[in-house]
């Protein structure tokens, strides 16, 4: 018998060919372990990406809503209310505040609520009232200072607020209006979009430019890139934290303005 040949046939693994097996797995699960972790990072972006999108077209979708409401008088009325309240320095007025400290323009809509509630939903509004429903955006200190869509409803004759402000959306940065206005009074075409301060006569409002820029609220941040945003006549606003950011715009018409 060839002991010689039985041994070579049966020998072990060499210390060269274990470490090449070695070297080829670390390189298989490398690629394993990158491939998941750059899935993660796909569905957190995707996810805050719809988040953001989800916050900003519900922002959007209010605030069209309570516009298109503006100037509505039902039958149990006296008063046919503007569909805005002017420009001012209180809190119930339209304001254009285009600065860095406060990039929210604020809207103050009126007319007589169906359900005699205001945009918090107080039913301590009576069917006689017309309301102001006033919309703009500020930190939420109960959420992380998170920027929200806030709303409070006041009563026009009175000046007196129905309730304290609510925070109605999280995670939107800035809300900015224009005010689609006619100068001749015997025709309903515009003339030209302006900010509040600018708005001369509000009977004579006949659609409004809105522009919301939401943003995601995890804590996921994606490469450092900065990013710019201008909405309408706002100033341009930047960020560098990573975090998703959408701009939701659409023009609503005045229809009870329209109707006249």
């Amino acid at each position: 018998m060839n002991t010689t040949s039985s041994f070579k046939a049966n020998h072990g693994t060499t210390i060269v060919e274990l470490m090449i097996s070695m070297t080829i797995s670390l390189f298989l699960i490398a690629g394993v372990v990158q491939f998941m972790v750059s899935n993660k990072r796909t569905f957190l972006y995707a996810q805050q990406l719809s988040q953001s999108e989800e916050n900003g077209r519900f922002a959007s979708f209010i605030l069209a809503k309570e516009i298109r409401m503006s100037g509505y008088n039902n039958a149990t009325s006296t008063a046919v209310p503007l569909p805005f309240f002017g420009n001012c320095d209180d809190d119930w007025c339209s304001k254009d505040q285009d600065t860095s400290l406060e990039p929210s323009d604020r809207i103050a809509i009126q007319y007589d609520p169906m359900n005699d509630k205001d945009c918090n939903g107080n039913a301590t509004v009576l069917s006689t009232d017309i309301v102001i429903n006033v919309y703009w955006v500020e930190p939420d200190l109960t959420n992380n200072g998170e920027n929200s869509l806030y709303c409070q409803g006041y009563n026009a004759t009175t000046k007196v607020a129905y309730s304290d402000p609510q925070a109605l959306i999280g995670g939107i940065e800035t809300v900015q209006f224009l005010y689609g206005v006619h100068d001749d009074p015997d025709f309903n075409n515009l003339t030209k979009y302006v900010s509040s301060d600018e708005v001369e006569e509000w009977e004579n409002i006949y659609s409004v430019k809105l522009a919301v820029l939401s943003k995601s609220m995890g804590n996921f941040s994606a490469i450092r890139n900065t990013k710019t945003y201008t909405l309408l006549d706002g100033e341009t606003l930047s960020y560098d934290d990573g975090l998703s950011r959408s701009i939701y715009s659409t023009t609503v018409s005045i229809n009870n303005a329209i109707l006249e």
